[in-house]
């Protein structure tokens, strides 16, 4: 290996390897250098404008670009109303737009990977709980990161997400053993055809890539925890009880299912998807109903 000449050593690396094999990607080359520019832009965009983005130029307000007539080499873009130069603002708003992107995929990254080592490393409760209770809600919180259209939305439900693996996995691990649940009942559970169902629809969900969809689903099934949880009626004793009510009431709570509500009220402003929208809505709530009703089976 020392007699070998340093270019042929680092030749025999497989990150020089898959270097070589990417260079010849012309696409994902210009790709790659492209991306990388934008990463430069939006770390020192002041070195890079040509003005401050807040300077305004009297008297030169919606100058138009330069390639047009009247237009000025000084403004390459031109300006707006208030006289500000728009290449200035453009590169300054990469900051904001490529940094808050990398920020949601960063926190979800570091949520995601949390819940799935977890789900991955332990063993009884947590394990079964996290691997097939949870899995379908979990990944229509995940899916409304990923396709919710405001950097405000994607950032509550990584919140949530939050929430549901710090709060809502722990009761079910005290609740079980208060309950004295056995291994074998928890880890061979064999879910009621009703929950199968609404397992599935929740699935469709998720598969459908549709934000208002996945919100019809979510705002039926927390709006249902949070309207019996709030109910003004004498609260148990048994921790079993009065904490699984506590989960589902409060300002916290009050404040999640009033966002979702919102968040749907605002995407179906469009009418042409409404009916497909009472179609899931009206599977759910049949299902919902049908899931509440399991209780009273003898």
């Amino acid at each position: 290996m020392q007699d070998r000449e340093p270019d042929e050593f680092r030749e025999s690396t497989s990150f020089f390897q898959i270097w070589l094999l990417f260079r010849q990607n012309r696409v994902a080359l210009f790709s790659f250098y492209l991306f990388f520019i934008l990463i430069l832009v939006a770390l020192f965009p002041k070195l890079i404008m040509p003005y401050s983005e807040s300077m305004e130029f009297v008297g030169e307000e919606l100058m138009p670009p330069s390639w047009v007539e009247k237009g000025r080499i000084a403004f390459f873009f031109g300006t707006d109303d208030l006289g500000r130069d728009v290449l200035s603002r453009l590169i300054m708003g990469t900051q904001y737009t490529l940094g808050s992107s990398l920020l949601v995929v960063i926190a979800v990254a570091i949520i995601g990977g949390a819940l799935g080592i977890l789900a991955g490393m332990s063993e009884g409760i947590k394990s079964r709980f996290l691997g097939h209770f949870f899995d379908a809600f979990l990944s229509m919180l995940g899916a409304c990161v990923a396709h919710a259209d405001t950097l405000e939305a994607k950032l509550r439900f990584a919140k949530q997400l939050g929430f549901l693996e710090a709060d809502e996995d722990g009761y079910f691990q005290k609740a079980f053993k208060e309950l004295g649940v056995s291994e074998k009942e928890y880890v061979e559970v064999m879910l009621h055809p009703v929950t199968k169902e609404f397992q599935k629809l929740m699935y469709s969900a998720v598969d459908s890539s549709d934000y208002a969809q996945l919100l019809v689903m979510l705002v039926i099934a927390e709006g249902l925890y949070l309207d019996w949880g709030s109910k003004e009626l004498p609260l148990p004793e048994r921790y079993v009880h009065l904490e699984w009510i506590h989960l589902h009431r409060g300002e916290f709570f009050e404040e999640w299912v009033q966002f979702l509500v919102n968040e749907l009220n605002r995407v179906c402003q469009d009418k042409t998807t409404i009916s497909a929208l009472q179609e899931r809505w009206n599977q759910a709530v049949a299902l919902e109903l049908a899931f509440f009703e399991i209780g009273y089976e003898a």
